[in-house]
């Protein structure tokens, strides 16, 4: 019975996330993978480029989820099928999370209380309406380390193998798991643990398939971008963004105050006094992604997710600690109520998970904003040229077919700090000369004006609307604005 306590309670995660992100939209991220997913369904093939105005990009991806996302929403739809994956990825999560410790401890109890933390992560119902490769990457890179446990068995070891291919090929993220094994070798070797033969064999054999197939797939980014390509080739502007607003209480509220404590109880006891292997896998993994998300190599949304898998990992160590040290006391009798105890305070400290789901529902696609685009895809020239944030440039192409004067995939995109910086102008700039210069730079013929476009310029509307003679509004629906573009010395010719 003990082990199917971890399937059930995976069943009941999955089940909570369907009902909440039940009737719901998708976030403006997603739509780089659903037009992806229309694109496989049409053809069979992914859509190798995407059209910016004036130039043609390569399109670079990993395509296990988007075929993923196809396959299911051939039967379920695009968006009830975003929902869906997410909700089984969660659910796995919560299941690899209960295995490890099932596998590492024989403790039950331990178990359940580090998968009822993961379940509870706030971080993890931020993007519960987000189409996401890096978290199928993630739950691939947790079952990897699962089967490293049991890395002198030849059946764990094919398993091993076969989430390698399917993690290389899904996020880059798994490169983190990776790391982490390389950290861990080192560690455990300086902690003189034994462990099982074959173990450096397979870590590098994956480092080097990982290196070789990202050489192969992205060979042209390292040459355009150099090392810029660690970071997606985003803006340094964006970067310190990321950044900026991260402080040590939000990673802390982020993760669980719970979690978070205890995997830093553990980490310290094993550091210098304990030496337990399983530890040393997980501890290697929180260990060099903090130092990675710290020196600002890995953004923090991800850096934050995989750290919080792996602390509620060791929050289960922590937890069979405590029982044991219980069973060994006086009190010994009060370790029954420790669950229910842990229970209750690992629900409280997921409060800010009802912040996270409030803020999901509020970032996705708006039905003006959708109906601003079946406007676009029935009233505009198939050729037109839309000037749109660069964070909606994607929903453009997928929803309307028209181009876009840029989208957020910044790798292999030609001046993507000069045309976000003429987008800025576009929007924002205080004389309509400059706004008629950058829209015929990109020989614009509308602009979509809306709540993401507000909160770049700080405006309720630009400061172009007021001439209504070179800019007509024409379609408007709530905060949703089309502009036509009348004037321009292109135009006037």
């Amino acid at each position: 019975m003990n082990k199917w306590l971890g399937v059930i309670i995976a069943c009941v995660v999955i089940i909570l996330r369907l009902a909440t992100t039940h009737n719901e939209g998708l976030t403006v991220e997603s739509y780089a993978h659903v037009n992806q997913a229309v694109h496989i369904q049409a053809t069979g093939f992914p859509l190798l480029t995407y059209t910016l105005s004036g130039t043609t990009t390569r399109a670079l991806f990993s395509p296990v989820y988007d075929y993923l996302l196809a396959i299911t929403g051939s039967i379920f739809g695009n968006t009830h099928a975003i929902h869906l994956i997410g909700a089984f990825i969660a659910g796995l999560l919560v299941l690899g999370v209960f295995t490890f410790i099932l596998h590492s401890t024989k403790n039950s109890t331990a178990a359940v209380l580090a998968s009822l933390a993961a379940a509870l992560i706030p971080i993890g119902w931020s993007d519960i309406l987000t189409a996401s490769s890096a978290n199928l990457g993630i739950l691939i890179g947790l079952w990897i380390l699962i089967c490293f446990l049991h890395i002198d068995n030849n059946i764990w070891r094919i398993f091993f193998l076969i989430l390698l291919v399917l993690g290389v090929l899904t996020s880059s993220v798994i490169l983190l798991f990776l790391l982490g094994l390389v950290a861990y070798l080192a560690l455990a070797e300086m902690a003189r643990i034994n462990r099982p033969h074959g173990e450096h064999e397979f870590v590098f054999f994956g480092l080097l398939f990982l290196l070789w197939v990202y050489i192969v797939l992205y060979k042209d980014v390292f040459v355009l971008h150099g090392w810029q390509a660690i970071w997606q080739n985003t803006p340094t502007l964006f970067r310190n963004s990321y950044f900026s607003d991260l402080h040590t209480l939000d990673v802390i509220v982020s993760i669980g105050i719970f979690p978070f404590i205890g995997g830093m109880y553990v980490m310290y006891r094993h550091l210098f006094v304990e030496h337990e292997r399983p530890v040393y896998l997980i501890m290697s993994l929180v260990l060099s992604t903090g130092i990675l998300t710290w020196a600002q190599i890995v953004t923090p949304t991800i850096g934050l997710r995989v750290l919080s898998i792996g602390l509620v990992v060791l929050f289960g160590f922590a937890a069979r600690d405590i029982l044991h040290y219980l069973r060994t006391t006086k009190l010994g009798l009060l370790r029954h109520g420790v669950p229910l105890v842990a229970v209750l305070l690992l629900l409280v400290s997921s409060i800010p998970a009802t912040d996270e789901v409030h803020d999901a529902k509020t970032n996705t696609v708006t039905p003006d904003e959708l109906a601003a685009m079946h406007w676009i895809r029935e009233n505009t020239p198939e050729h037109a040229v839309i000037a749109a944030s660069w964070t909606e440039g994607i929903l453009l192409s997928s929803q309307t077919g028209r181009t876009p004067i840029m989208n957020d995939q910044f790798l292999l995109q030609p001046e993507s700090t000069t045309r976000i910086e003429d987008i800025h102008t576009i929007l924002a700039a205080p004389f309509q000369s400059d706004v008629i210069d950058a829209l015929n730079k990109y020989h614009a013929d509308f602009v979509l004006w809306t709540e993401v476009s507000r909160a770049i310029t700080g405006r309720d509307s630009p400061i172009f609307a007021t001439d209504l003679i070179c800019f007509t509004p024409l379609f408007t629906k709530g905060s949703v604005i089309v502009y036509g573009i009348a004037c321009g010395l292109e135009r006037d010719a």
